[in-house]
């Protein structure tokens, strides 16, 4: 759907509440216009349950598909939706679990929004696909730190791994390796006992 169908859907939605404040219906529409056009989809949502919470597992479902469309393109707007889709219908947990594990090995790369759920036991799964995805023949030095960053980050057992990346970096100082410490925050203070940046 095009933007301008979403307005003017936006405003029909919108009539139709002031005429029927109570319509969850309506409110769930202009919830869902809300959220494929970046505008305030939570105030919708919320009043939509309120009127009537069989509507929570379509919210759910929506912000779960919005996520993952997201987290792609902004992963902590991707977070974001995940977290709602979750607050919305807690037992699709396993589901979006397993469809970000699936996206990391897709992609082979480890999903940064994946560290919000870093404390379930798929944590340390998606910590091992970033691992091995730095085993790579051919790799590049930047590459190679950002994966095992991702994985040292949702398992401490890759820190060393990570470590010893950096230190061969130091030979040849790769300017490209210094964005991706930056990016991936290990200027914080979690790596700084290892000395990982001096």
């Amino acid at each position: 759907m095009s933007v301008e169908m979403y307005t003017q859907a936006i405003e029909l939605l919108q009539t139709r509440i002031e005429e029927k404040p109570l319509d969850a219906e309506a409110h769930f529409l202009l919830g869902l216009c809300y959220l494929n056009t970046r505008g305030d989809a939570g105030k919708q949502f919320e009043i939509t349950a309120k009127l009537d919470s069989d509507y929570c597992h379509k919210i759910s479902e929506e912000y779960r598909k919005a996520g993952m469309r997201e987290i792609l393109v902004d992963g902590t707007a991707g977070q974001m939706l995940l977290f709602h889709a979750i607050d919305y219908q807690s037992d699709i947990k396993d589901r979006i679990y397993q469809e970000l594990l699936d996206l990391s090995r897709q992609y082979n790369h480890i999903i940064i929004t994946c560290y919000c759920f870093s404390h379930y036991t798929l944590g340390e799964k998606l910590a091992r696909i970033s691992y091995e995805a730095s085993l790579k023949v051919n790799i590049r030095p930047e590459d190679k730190i950002g994966y095992l960053s991702d994985a040292a980050f949702m398992s401490k057992q890759y820190l060393p791994y990570l470590k010893k990346a950096v230190d061969d970096w130091k030979k040849d100082k790769s300017d490209k390796v210094i964005e991706t410490l930056v990016r991936k925050k290990i200027y914080s203070s979690q790596y700084n006992h290892l000395g990982i940046i001096k």
